[in-house]
C-alpha cells in the first residue's frame, strides 16, 4: 500500500473520531441519542508494505481503478466500516455536521431506523429484549412477533413477553383481544374457547344457545316464568309473571280471581254465579241465582208473562216422595210433563204425625219414567201414603210478570194429592191490577150433592179437612179443620178452621127436637192454631170449616168452607196498582139445604164454618208496593177467614163459625202498604 493509500485510509477511519471529539464528544444535539462510548476505531493507519499478501490498495489511487491484490476487477472497494458498529441501515457516518439522510437517526456516528432497528427501538440505545418470545421493533416500539403455543403479548410490550395464557385468559381467550362474556351468566376459558357457566339467580339459558347467554329473566317471563318452560296457563285470565311466580294480570270480561290461587285463573264467572255475583264474595241469598252479574229469582227460561185472562198456574204437578239427603224423587198422579231444567217445589202437605208444611225448591236435571233427579240433595223428606201427602209442582220462571186489569191468575184446587199452590220467579218485575188469587184452594171442607149424598139426616156434621188429614163425623175440631155441628133438630152449625188464629165455633143448635143429640144441640169446635209465623222454610194451607149438623127433615146440611191456598212469589220487584189483589182467604161455609132434594124441607139444616185463610208470602229485591189492605173486596194482600154459613138462607140465623186468619210474609228492603193480616218480614 503507498503511503497515500494509508493516510486516506487512515483519515477515512479517523473522521467519525474527529466528528465526535469536535461535537463534543457526541453531544446528544448532534447524535439524537446517547454517547456511544464503546465504538471502536475505524481501522487505524498502521504500518503497511505494499508487497502485503492480501492487502488492498487506496480506492483513491489516481488511476481510480481497483489496485487491491487479490480482488477482481470491478470489486467493491473496503467501506471503512468495521466491528463494532450497528448492524442496522447505515451510511458512510454522520455527525453534527453530516446528519443521517432521510428518517434515519444517527446514533453513535451510524444513521439507524429507530423504526425497526432492535438496538436502537424509538431511540438511540433503546435496545429490544422480551421476556419470551422473539422482540421486534415496529414504528418505533419494542414488541414481540412470536410467542410459544398457547400464548400471546396482548399488551404489545416487549418487556413482559408473551404475557398472556390464550387458553384460559378471559379477556383473550384464544387470541388477543377475544374476551369471554355471557349475558347473566358466568363465563370461563378453556382450551382458548369461552364456556358458559352457571346462570345468574332469575335467569335461563332457555334457548339452549351458549352465545346469548342466559338470555331469559325467568323472574318476569309468563312463558318461563321461575324456570325454562315453565308457562304461565291461567284460564279466563292473561298471565304475569312475578319474582318467579306465576299470577293473574287481569281476568277476562265476566270472570274473577275468587279463589287467588294463579293456576285456577280467574275461575268465577261472576255473571252467573250465586256465590259470586257480579264481584267475588257477593253471595245471592237464599234461592236466589245470578244474571248478568246481578242477583235474580230464576232463571227468566220461561220468557214474560202477560195475563189478560184468568188462567192457572201450579198444573204440572205429582205427588212425590224422597228421602233427605236424597237426589231423587219418586212422583204418581202426574198432571202435565216434569223435565229436565226445570224449577220445582216440593211441599209437605200433610202428615198424620211428624213435621209438615215444609217445603223446599230443586231443579230437574233428569227424568226417568216416575223418576225426578234433582240438582242437590234434598234437606228435608217428603212422605205421601195413606195419611200423609207431600206434592212437587213446577215453578214458572219468568223474566216478568204482568196482571192485568179483570184477569185473575189462581191455582188447582187441592185434591188431596197435590194442588192449591202458586208459585213463580220473575228475574223482573211482578205487576198486579188484576189478581193472584188462590181464596178457598186449600184443605177441603166436606160438601155433599143431590146426586151422592140426599137425604143426610140426623147426623153430626164432618169436621174440616186439615194439615193432618180430613176430617170425621164429629163436633170436635180436626186438628185447624172446624168441628162438625151435633145432629138433630134444628140448625147446629160447624166451627170455622183454623190457621194463625184459631176458628170460631159454630152456634148451637135449637133444645130438644127430633133426634137431637142433646139440649141444645153442641155446635162444631173451631179449629185450632196451626204452622209458625215465619213463611221461609214452611207454609200451609188454611183449615177447612166444619160441616153443619143435620136435622130430621132437611136435604143435607151446609159445607164447610175450603181453606185458603198458598201463594210463594220471589221477584225483582213487585207492584200492585189500582184494584190489584194478593189473596190466600179461606173460603165462606155453606148454608143449610133445606129443600135442595126431591123431599126435603124444613128450615133446620146447620151451616158450614168457614175456611182459614192460607199463606202468601212476597219476596222482592227490590221495593214491594202492596197498597193498603182494608176491608173486603178491597185491593191489596190478604189471607183472611171465610165467612159461616147459616141454618136458614132466609132468616140468617145460627150462624156458623168465621175462619181464621192466614199467614202473610212481605221480603223487601223497602214495603210500601200494608197487608192483613199485617205481614212478617221472614
Amino acid at each position: 500500500m503507498t503511503t497515500m493509500a494509508k493516510t486516506r485510509r487512515w483519515v477515512r477511519g479517523a473522521l467519525p473520531l474527529v466528528t465526535l471529539l469536535a461535537a463534543g464528544c457526541g453531544d446528544e444535539a448532534t447524535t439524537g441519542g446517547g454517547a456511544d462510548t464503546g465504538v471502536a476505531p475505524i481501522d487505524a493507519p498502521t504500518p503497511m508494505d505494499a508487497d502485503d499478501a492480501g492487502a488492498r490498495t487506496d480506492t483513491g489511487a489516481d488511476t481510480g481503478k481497483a489496485a487491491d491484490t487479490g480482488a477482481d476487477a470491478g470489486e467493491p472497494t473496503d467501506a471503512g466500516t468495521d466491528a463494532g458498529v450497528d448492524a442496522g441501515p447505515v451510511d458512510a457516518g454522520c455527525s453534527a455536521t453530516q446528519p443521517c439522510p432521510g428518517a434515519l437517526t444517527c446514533c453513535g456516528g451510524a444513521c439507524v431506523d429507530a423504526q425497526t432497528s432492535l438496538t436502537h427501538c424509538g431511540g438511540c440505545g433503546m435496545v429490544c429484549t422480551a421476556a419470551s418470545g422473539t422482540p421486534d421493533c415496529v414504528a418505533g416500539r419494542c414488541t414481540v412477533t412470536a410467542c410459544p403455543g398457547g400464548t400471546a403479548s396482548c399488551d404489545d410490550m416487549a418487556a413482559n413477553g408473551c404475557e398472556t395464557d390464550t387458553a384460559t385468559s378471559l379477556m383473550h381467550c384464544g387470541a388477543c383481544g377475544r374476551a369471554c362474556s355471557f349475558a347473566n351468566a358466568a363465563a370461563s376459558c378453556a382450551a382458548g374457547a369461552c364456556v358458559r357457566g352457571a346462570c345468574a339467580a332469575g335467569f335461563g339459558d332457555c334457548d339452549a344457545t351458549a352465545a346469548n347467554g342466559c338470555e331469559v329473566d325467568t323472574r318476569v317471563t309468563v312463558a318461563h316464568c321461575g324456570g325454562c318452560g315453565m308457562a304461565c296457563a291461567t284460564p279466563n285470565a292473561t298471565p304475569a309473571c312475578a319474582a318467579g311466580a306465576c299470577a293473574v294480570r287481569a281476568c277476562n270480561d265476566g270472570f274473577a280471581d275468587c279463589d287467588r290461587t294463579p293456576g285456577t285463573g280467574c275461575e268465577v264467572d261472576v255473571r252467573t254465579s250465586a256465590a259470586n255475583c257480579g264481584a267475588c264474595g257477593r253471595a245471592c241469598g237464599a234461592g236466589q241465582s245470578c244474571g248478568a252479574g246481578q242477583c235474580q229469582y230464576g232463571t227468566g227460561a220461561d220468557g214474560a208473562l202477560t195475563v189478560t185472562a184468568d188462567q192457572q198456574l201450579g198444573t204440572v204437578r205429582a205427588a212425590a216422595v224422597g228421602a233427605a239427603g236424597a237426589t231423587t224423587v219418586t212422583v204418581s198422579n202426574v198432571a202435565g210433563v216434569f223435565a229436565a231444567g226445570q224449577s220445582v217445589l216440593l211441599h209437605q202437605t200433610q202428615a198424620a204425625v211428624g213435621p209438615v208444611g215444609h217445603y223446599e225448591y230443586a231443579r230437574v236435571t233428569a227424568v226417568s219414567g216416575m223418576t225426578l233427579t234433582l240438582a242437590a240433595p234434598l234437606r228435608s223428606a217428603y212422605v205421601s201414603d195413606a195419611t200423609s201427602h207431600a206434592q212437587v209442582l213446577r215453578v214458572m220462571e219468568y223474566t216478568a210478570v204482568t196482571i192485568n186489569a179483570g184477569a185473575t191468575v189462581t191455582a188447582p184446587a187441592w185434591d188431596g194429592s197435590s194442588g192449591g199452590i202458586i208459585a213463580f220467579d220473575a228475574t223482573g218485575r211482578l205487576s198486579v191490577a188484576g189478581a193472584l188469587d188462590v181464596t178457598g184452594r186449600g184443605f177441603r171442607g166436606n160438601r155433599r150433592t143431590c146426586g151422592v149424598t140426599p137425604m143426610y139426616r140426623c147426623m153430626r156434621g164432618v169436621a174440616g179437612e186439615s194439615e193432618r188429614g180430613r176430617g170425621a163425623a164429629a163436633i170436635l175440631a180436626n186438628q185447624s179443620g172446624g168441628g162438625g155441628g151435633g145432629a138433630g133438630q134444628d140448625c147446629a152449625s160447624g166451627g170455622g178452621g183454623g190457621h194463625a188464629t184459631p176458628g170460631e165455633p159454630g152456634s148451637a143448635g135449637s133444645a130438644g127436637g127430633v133426634c137431637a143429640e142433646a139440649n141444645p144441640i153442641p155446635p162444631g169446635g173451631g179449629g185450632g192454631t196451626a204452622g209458625v209465623a215465619a213463611l221461609a222454610n214452611a207454609a200451609l194451607f188454611g183449615g177447612a170449616g166444619g160441616e153443619g149438623g143435620a136435622d130430621e127433615d132437611g136435604s143435607f146440611p151446609g159445607g164447610g168452607g175450603h181453606g185458603g191456598g198458598i201463594i210463594l212469589v220471589r221477584a225483582s220487584s213487585v207492584l200492585l196498582t189500582g184494584d190489584g189483589a194478593v189473596r190466600a182467604n179461606g173460603g165462606d161455609g155453606e148454608d143449610g139445604h133445606q129443600a135442595d132434594c126431591t123431599g126435603g124441607r124444613g128450615a133446620g139444616m146447620g151451616g158450614g164454618g168457614g175456611g182459614a185463610g192460607g199463606a202468601v208470602r212476597l219476596t222482592a229485591l227490590g221495593s214491594a208496593t202492596v197498597l193498603q189492605a182494608l176491608v173486603d173486596p178491597s185491593p191489596g194482600v190478604r189471607a183472611r177467614g171465610g165467612g159461616g154459613g147459616f141454618c136458614g138462607a132466609t132468616t140468617r140465623d145460627y150462624a156458623a163459625g168465621v175462619g181464621g186468619n192466614g199467614r202473610v210474609g212481605i221480603v223487601s228492603p223497602m214495603i210500601v202498604g200494608a197487608s192483613f193480616p199485617a205481614h212478617t218480614a221472614d
